[in-house]
C-alpha cells in the first residue's frame, strides 16, 4: 500500500482518473441493463450505500444484487430506459483511491426526463489491482 500523501507521478494520476471515468462509464452501461447481477463485477465489497438519509453496508454479491433489484424496480414504477450521465469530477487521493462525482437525468421510455442523479463514487484499487466501486452516495445538490 502507497504511504498516505507520496507524491504521485503526473501520469500516474492521468491513468488513475482515466480508468475511474471508465469504469464509471461501464458501470453505467450494465447498469442500464435491468440486470442487477451486471453491476457486481464493478462493486469492491463491501459496498457502502448512502441515499436519502440512509446507509446500507453490502458484505456480499447477493446483497448487492438485491440492493441493486431494489433500485431497478423503484425506476420500474417509473416507466425508466435510460440514463444519461456525465462524469463533473475525477479526484486521485492516492495510489489507491479515486473519487468521481458525476451528474445526469434519467429518462422514460417515452423519452421524458423522470429526474435528475447525481452521485459521488469511492473507487478503490488496492495493491495496485483494478479499481471498483466501493462506496456510493446518491445525493441531489440543493439550489442546482
Amino acid at each position: 500500500m502507497a504511504e498516505s500523501g507520496s507524491r504521485m507521478d503526473p501520469t500516474e494520476i492521468a491513468e488513475l482518473r482515466g480508468s475511474a471515468a471508465g469504469l464509471f462509464e461501464d458501470y453505467l452501461e450494465q447498469f442500464q441493463s435491468g440486470v442487477p447481477e451486471d453491476v457486481v463485477p464493478f462493486i469492491s465489497l463491501p459496498l457502502v450505500m448512502i441515499s436519502a438519509g440512509r446507509v446500507a453496508v453490502h458484505d456480499t454479491a447477493e446483497q448487492v444484487t438485491a440492493a441493486y433489484g431494489e433500485i431497478h424496480d423503484r425506476l420500474r414504477t417509473l416507466d425508466y430506459r435510460s440514463t444519461r450521465a456525465r462524469v463533473e469530477a475525477v479526484e486521485v487521493l492516492d495510489h489507491e483511491t479515486v473519487t468521481v462525482r458525476t451528474f445526469g437525468i434519467r429518462y422514460d421510455r417515452r423519452g421524458r426526463k423522470i429526474e435528475p442523479t447525481e452521485a459521488l463514487y469511492v473507487m478503490l484499487g488496492p495493491d495496485g489491482g483494478p479499481l471498483r466501486i466501493a462506496t456510493l452516495i446518491a445525493f441531489m445538490t440543493v439550489n442546482r
